[in-house]
């Protein structure tokens, strides 16, 4: 639904806030927290939801002070009258400032930044995820065998350049993303701000009740050791790396009484099922879940194998990792990204990879599965403490809502 300033005065508001939402993941949980927080510290928030109505169906916040607006209309407009529409939309409110929130770096055309520039004097953006490294100059060979002087390259990286000086703050969530900014975006350093994401360190906490119900639901002996993955069934997931790895402790006897569960729904999900079909039942697809404090509180050890060289993960702070830890689960991840970033001193409390070799990941998971139950429960407690002491909503998202409101 798109509402018509048609002639009245202008919505009074101290922040418009536009999201496309596709999908409920960690990007919109963030969203959530966010909007939530600002509203307890009385600021009165326009947001605008492109796409599926899944944040503001999510949020618990009185509308006296929330506007919500939902619409269809894309945030790469592609003719004028699609422009128009966006200008009549962010009209209706009298504000200096917008955030524009994005959980893909390539959200948002040039000319959509250039009409909330228009709009707005100050245009605040949230980077969830990293761009991808920037072409190197090369000629190009065209159809006619003629080389060419490389123009393409000045046009990218004036492109980056435009596009940068149109926003004139940017909050990234690791310093990691902060150099992929600086590098492959071409944002200057003195605009970007670092607020790493954060959670509710309450709401995600191990529930011994709940894991018990979800090892029940997906018939998983009370006893046997649980690896799990959650996220979506996608390529630059890499999935299929945990798959493989469980099968590897699996010819390795290893993994007699282990089960592999993986969270969540997506377009690989058919060929994830195929590499898993010969595992005796032990490699488990829940689907999508509206809540994952059971799948979490009931995994012994988190598995977040992303790829980040053959498919562009994007991923510029691991939310679901932090989630994962807070609920007291073991980690095996890749050490790449912000990985190090997150887990900070924490690190001899888990198994960080340099490699994508399934035997290595393998015996990562046999390490674990024989480490004596007390030693596993005193390593993932060490990092419920590293979340509650950087990455707990009570401090960060305050953070946030003051870099947002004060630059």
């Amino acid at each position: 639904m798109v509402r018509k300033n048609n002639g009245f005065s202008k919505i009074p508001v101290d922040l418009v806030l536009i999201e496309p939402v596709t999908a409920f993941g960690g990007t919109e949980r963030h969203t959530v927290g966010l909007i939530q927080e600002l509203y307890q510290r009385g600021f009165r928030i326009a947001f605008i939801e492109a796409g599926k109505s899944l944040v503001s169906s999510r949020i618990d916040t009185p509308r006296d002070t929330l506007t919500v607006i939902r619409t269809h209309l894309s945030l790469s407009p592609k003719n004028r009258q699609e422009r128009l529409a966006w200008k009549s939309l962010l009209q209706q409110f009298k504000t200096d400032r917008v955030l524009m929130v994005k959980s893909c770096y390539s959200t948002g055309s040039t000319q959509f930044y250039r009409l909330l520039k228009s709009t707005f004097e100050k245009v605040i953006s949230i980077e969830h995820t990293t761009n991808p490294p920037r072409n190197k100059w090369s000629p190009r060979v065209h159809f006619n065998r003629h080389v060419r002087v490389g123009l393409w390259w000045y046009r990218e990286y004036f492109g980056l350049k435009r596009r940068a000086a149109l926003v004139d703050h940017v909050i990234t969530v690791s310093n990691f993303n902060k150099l992929c900014l600086i590098e492959n975006a071409l944002v200057p350093s003195a605009r970007i701000i670092i607020c790493p994401n954060c959670i509710d360190a309450n709401f995600w906490r191990k529930d011994h009740e709940k894991a018990r119900d979800f090892r029940r639901q997906f018939n998983i002996p009370d006893d046997a050791f649980l690896f799990g993955c959650v996220g979506r069934l996608a390529p630059e997931k890499g999935f299929e790396l945990a798959i493989d790895a469980f099968r590897k402790l699996q010819k390795s006897g290893g993994a007699n009484n282990s089960y592999l569960v993986l969270v969540g729904e997506g377009k690989m999900r058919n060929e994830l099922e195929s590499q898993a079909r010969d595992s005796n039942g032990k490699i488990l697809f829940t689907g999508f879940l509206n809540d994952l404090v059971p799948a979490y509180s009931a995994m012994d050890v988190g598995l977040f194998t992303s790829h980040h060289e053959k498919f562009w993960s994007g991923e510029s702070f691991g939310l679901a990792m932090v989630e994962a830890m807070a609920c007291e689960c073991g980690i095996i991840a890749m050490n790449k990204g912000a990985t190090t970033e997150i887990i900070g001193e924490r690190v001899d409390a888990c198994e960080l990879l340099e490699t994508r070799d399934g035997e290595a990941w393998s015996g990562a998971m046999s390490r674990y599965a024989s480490t004596p139950k007390n030693v596993l429960a005193e390593r993932c407690a060490k990092l419920r403490k590293h979340v509650l002491e950087h990455y707990d909503t009570s401090s960060a998202n305050a953070r946030l809502v003051d870099a947002i409101m004060t630059v």
